[in-house]
């Protein structure tokens, strides 16, 4: 009986420390979580990169000065990131170039993410699209 129960021990906390340990190498279900939000803001970045075409292409090719809602172009794009409440950045570098930003929770956990006619920067959240 007590060899049953000392190996039973042994097993349970090899098992505990399985868990454990795969918890702090994957980060955890917070991790998953802030993953997930993250893509959510790509995807937002995404909708306002087209947004920006649109707007452009509704003003002989000229791009807009600031993401302003335009009756010409969807109204379901988000303006703000739904988690904080923030603004999304948005600058016009050039005449045809413009740069959207958005906070990223894990910029490390993104790869090389592309946007149409640009490339996201993980580390600044950033991403520089030129307008064709």
């Amino acid at each position: 009986m007590r060899r049953e129960t000392g190996a039973q021990i042994v097993i349970g906390t090899l098992v505990a420390g399985a868990v454990i340990l795969g918890l702090l190498a994957t980060g955890g279900p917070q991790a998953g979580q802030s993953e997930k939000r993250d893509r959510g803001r790509i995807d937002d970045l995404r909708a306002l990169s087209d947004f920006v075409r649109c707007v452009a292409h509704a003003n002989n090719r000229q791009l807009p000065e600031s993401l302003t809602p335009d009756p010409a172009c969807s109204t379901d794009v988000r303006f703000d990131d739904p988690h904080t409440g923030s603004p999304y950045r948005y600058e016009k570098t050039s005449a045809n170039t413009y740069r959207i930003c958005v906070e990223l929770e894990k910029p490390d956990a993104l790869r090389s993410t592309h946007v149409v006619n640009g490339r996201l920067e993980a580390s600044t959240g950033c991403a520089t699209i030129t307008y064709r």
